[in-house]
């Protein structure tokens, strides 16, 4: 939404998420979630405390740390969002020292340590969402031991059929599938004209079916409130 307001007023803004679902890392997440959040921090905070090139090895492990605390407390002044920002650090750190998951050999652990990954991102983002950190905890474990929580498994079941349509779609979409598409298409001028007709009516489909959300009322407009 921003990169096409933005055009529309004649400026180009950076692409923000490049595919960051599709990481093999937490740190390579990083680089691929809010982009230009991740690179003021760099700019800012990382590369004027020294970044990876101080002298002392432990000053590298000190600035990813300011940086990480900090990003926690820009999100908001609660004990969840900084125990999500030194999550990120503690695994960030851990990938750093070991090298991983770039000394990986074997492809099955490589596709374990992505799942793993994976996991440990969706498991932050219960954190992050949370009320508290003692609200996320509870969710995280309550995950963990689904039969002790008929209520929640019944109210989990009914979002799963509400939103099924959405979880398809984002599964999907999280994968360059039309950046793949449309690579296939670029060299043939009639499947990529065709191309533009199908993603020109979509995005009309898609933006009034936008609108109507915003009617019936199931939008948050103030996410960035407490930021």
């Amino acid at each position: 939404m921003a990169i096409g307001i933005s055009n529309m007023f004649g400026y180009e803004c950076p692409e923000n998420f490049i595919y960051p679902y599709t990481t093999p890392s937490v740190s390579k997440f990083w680089r691929k979630w809010h982009v230009t959040l991740g690179a003021w921090f760099r700019d800012y905070v990382y590369i004027p405390l020294g970044g990876s090139r101080c002298k002392a090895g432990w000053r590298v492990y000190v600035n990813l740390f300011a940086v990480w605390i900090l990003t926690g407390i820009w999100h908001g002044a609660s004990s969840n969002f900084i125990v999500w920002g030194l999550g990120y650090f503690a695994v960030i750190a851990f990938e750093k020292m070991t090298g991983l998951p770039d000394k990986l050999k074997a492809k099955p652990v490589k596709i374990l340590y992505r799942v793993l990954t994976l996991l440990f991102i969706n498991f932050q983002w219960v954190i992050f969402r949370s009320k508290s950190l003692h609200a996320g905890l509870s969710y995280i474990k309550w995950m963990f031991l689904p039969g002790s929580d008929p209520l929640g498994n019944a109210r989990a079941m009914f979002l799963l059929r509400d939103y099924l349509p959405f979880i398809v779609c984002g599964l999907v979409f999280c994968v360059p599938v039309v950046s793949l598409v449309r690579k296939h298409v670029a060299s043939k001028p009639v499947p990529r004209s065709c191309l533009a007709v199908v993603a020109c009516a979509v995005s009309v489909l898609l933006f009034l079916w936008g609108v109507s959300f915003v009617i019936a009322g199931r939008t948050n407009p103030f996410a960035y409130a407490n930021f």
